[in-house]
């Protein structure tokens, strides 16, 4: 029986939407990058980031944020010129 957890392999390489997500990422500047990076990937909390980078916890919270809206922007840039 499957894991409904676990997501099969994919066999021919990442998906186009995840393909345009790292590109958006790798376009995050400085600390926007630090920050969404430790969070989603590295899945630290505000406060640990916070400590890790020296700066206050609603700092990260900006960077973060402005870190998603940037990529929500890039994604839909690139869907509106239908590159998904």
């Amino acid at each position: 029986m499957a894991n409904p957890d676990v997501l099969p392999e994919q066999k021919s390489g990442p998906s186009t939407p995840q393909l345009l997500m790292g590109e958006a990422i790798q376009h995050l500047q400085g600390r926007q990058k630090e920050v969404y990076i430790a969070i989603m990937r590295d899945e630290k909390s505000t406060a640990d980031v916070g400590k890790m980078l020296q700066i206050s916890k609603s700092t990260v919270r900006t960077y973060l944020d402005r870190a998603i809206d940037f990529i929500s922007a890039y994604c839909k840039q690139a869907i509106d010129k239908e590159r998904v």
